[in-house]
């Protein structure tokens, strides 16, 4: 076997797809069974609905991981093949097709790495344009905030002049970004604590999850809506969350009077769903105000009775989905050539049909003898490597029947003829012994192969004779 880079792309892709395309259908059909809940009880619940962001999320790691690993396992050499498809040998169309996919895959993973890149950038400038708050009652109060929520990580509290909402961000460790007009203690109080509470929740890390998602399924339209699903809802949870831990200095209609109050000094400002505001649009501010609303009004009972069909169902179809697309994989391979080929060395019973060198060779080293070969009362003598072929052509003046014996050390061949367009008409596996060949199947271009199936390098004897008429 030719250990290039190709060849090695091509025996590892396959791995790749399935756990692409199995997780794909896993995560998408779990989000949109989301919606469908979300339409009759599960919106009026905050907390619940982030738990079923994250199991949604897990829906599309889960099975490409699963893939990672049984991959793993199979290049381990490990006795058993978990799934169908593992090692698959695919012939020349399938090889052009999944080809096609991975480079329509890796021109979308571009795509939502340069707008990570750029988002990256932009949290960056605004951390290097902020100076530090030296305010002791501003310190204080947050100190305050991280005792009660007990928070251990250090944050630095900084002034940024860009920014009109204040903003949590990660860089350099965690950093809380004020803007620079006049906020009073209550508005203060209130920023810190929702800054503060996204820490505890750790929202920005869900969010880099949400983000690796988009990355793996950067073709799938539904992860970048799972994307903002999640930049909406941890805030609305966040809010859900601070209205509970405030709840002894202030009521939540104080709670979001003051972000509202703040929000009428400033106009839309968009950020990156990397980070975390205090409040951006009008809209998402009015969805979280009544996403709190509706959670203190609903009836659990039935939330939780969705919670479990959900879990159900995603579980289900994770499972569902790995198999599924790992079997239509494995069916298409059984239509090729390789299989074919697979098929017959290992059954006595079956009958091989004539196949295309180009394809039954795809990734296989071969090599021309260039010497005469017919009649040589000596043999020919070779090494095979490791998958290695090696070609011996038939002059057309030989008579039509040939005798042709193989003495095999140190491993197992498969031998072979063909001729015309390069179609392969016969193969077997064989160690020693002696087989008629009938020039007639031949053609005019006839050729004989052998073929190194074995573990281990392989010595070869070979004799070919005419046959007397």
């Amino acid at each position: 076997m030719s250990y290039n880079i190709f060849n090695f792309f091509v025996v590892n892709a396959t791995s790749l797809v399935i756990g692409i395309l199995s997780a794909t259908l896993a995560g998408s059909i779990g989000y949109l069974t989301w919606l469908f809940f979300q339409k009759r009880t599960a919106k009026f619940f905050v907390t619940e609905n982030i738990w079923f962001l994250k199991l949604i999320l897990l829906s599309f790691i889960a099975p490409f991981l699963t893939a990672i690993v049984f991959w793993a396992m199979f290049r381990t050499e490990a006795e058993e093949k978990f799934f169908n498809g593992v090692d698959m040998s695919l012939s020349i169309p399938m090889i052009r097709g999944l080809l096609l996919l991975v480079f329509v895959w890796f021109l979308a993973v571009m795509v939502v790495l340069i707008y990570r890149y750029a988002s990256y950038w932009k949290v960056r400038y605004q951390y290097l344009m902020s100076v530090p708050v030296e305010d002791p009652d501003i310190l204080m109060l947050m100190e305050r905030w991280k005792k009660k929520l007990k928070i251990k990580k250090k944050v630095n509290v900084l002034y940024n002049e860009t920014l009109s909402s204040p903003t949590i961000v990660h860089f350099n460790g965690y950093q809380i970004l004020l803007p620079v007009y006049e906020m009073s203690t209550q508005e203060l109080n209130v920023a810190l604590l929702h800054e503060l509470t996204h820490l505890k929740n750790k929202d920005i890390i869900l969010k880099n999850i949400g983000f690796f998602v988009n990355i793996i399924h950067s073709f799938n339209p539904i992860s970048y809506y799972i994307r903002i699903q999640i930049a909406n809802w941890v805030e609305a949870n966040c809010d859900l969350c601070c209205c509970e831990t405030g709840k002894d200095e202030f009521e939540a209609s104080d709670y979001f009077d003051c972000i509202m109050a703040l929000k009428m000094r400033c106009q839309d400002q968009k950020q990156p769903d990397v980070i975390s505001c205090l409040f951006e649009s009008k809209e998402l501010l009015e969805f979280r105000i009544n996403a709190v609303k509706q959670t203190r009004q609903g009836r659990k009972r039935d939330c939780y009775r969705y919670m479990a069909m959900q879990t159900i169902f995603t579980v289900f179809v994770m499972l569902a989905s790995l198999f599924t697309v790992s079997r239509t994989l494995h069916f298409c391979y059984g239509k090729t050539l390789d299989y074919r080929q697979e098929v017959y060395a290992g059954n006595e019973d079956s009958e091989w049909n004539e196949g295309s060198k180009e394809d039954l060779f795809t990734r296989d080293k071969i090599n021309d003898y260039d010497k005469a070969v017919l009649n040589d009362l000596e043999g020919v003598e070779f090494s095979l490597d490791v998958g290695e072929i090696i070609l011996l052509e038939v002059p057309e003046q030989c008579g039509d029947k040939l005798s042709v014996a193989l003495f095999c050390s140190g491993g197992s061949t498969w031998f072979g003829y063909g001729g015309v367009e390069d179609r392969i008409k016969y193969i077997e596996k064989i160690e020693d012994g002696t087989i008629l060949v009938d020039k007639k199947d031949m053609g005019e271009d006839g050729f004989l192969f052998v073929k190194n199936i074995g573990q281990d390098v392989c010595q070869m004897e070979i004799f070919i004779n005419e046959m007397p008429q």
